[in-house]
């Protein structure tokens, strides 16, 4: 079996937990039930707030644990004084460069909400708006478009995955379809991967 069809089996498996991730996301945003109510008497005022309040706690929880913001730090003791002020000052610029602040608050809403959140740090040839090189980036992953493999023996991720839809144009009309590319993720190495026409990856 090959890896494509071990990842387009993944997607299959995690489309329940995808719906329903999306389901709680899109109602914290404001999509709730009783806004599709339809009423017996269409004429009839309904003074009813289509509120049902989550969005209220989540935001109320977020502000509690993130209102001040995660400190990052050298452990003492690891390093020599000028080695550990060295890697402080590198890791400042890091999570400067990549607004940590926005991506901590983010992350835990979308852990509030969806019951899982996820953020990749990978290597990125960039240079940024000062002339300097960025090689490490972070980000925050869509809980609905990832999910993570555990190796039951060890209780540890083994593997990770990340798929989402990308609008494809299939024809010179300018018809459109939308298909899944994936990046597959082992210790190691990263696999790209995307839809063919025939819905195989």
């Amino acid at each position: 079996v090959g890896l494509g069809t071990i990842i387009s089996d993944i997607i299959k498996t995690n489309e329940t937990d995808k719906n329903r991730m999306l389901e709680l996301w899109n109602e914290y945003k404001g999509d709730v039930p009783i806004k599709k109510t339809i009423m017996e008497n269409p004429t009839k005022p309904n003074n009813k707030i289509a509120n049902d309040f989550r969005a209220t706690v989540i935001n109320q929880v977020d502000g509690y644990m993130f209102g001040t913001p995660i400190k990052y730090q050298i452990s003492e003791g690891l390093y020599d004084e000028s080695l550990t002020n060295n890697s402080q000052k590198e890791l400042d610029r890091f999570l400067q460069r990549n607004s940590y602040k926005k991506l901590d608050s983010e992350t835990g809403t979308y852990a509030s909400v969806c019951g899982k959140a996820f953020r990749l740090i990978y290597f990125a040839d960039r240079i940024d708006t000062d002339g300097n090189k960025i090689e490490l980036i972070q980000k925050n992953i869509k809980p609905w478009e990832a999910c993570v493999i555990n190796n039951a023996t060890v209780d540890e991720i083994q593997y990770g995955l990340i798929y989402y839809k990308v609008e494809y144009v299939i024809d010179e009309a300018g018809t459109t379809n939308d298909r899944y590319k994936a990046e597959f993720y082992d210790s190691k190495f990263v696999y790209y991967y995307q839809e063919t026409s025939d819905g195989n990856i």
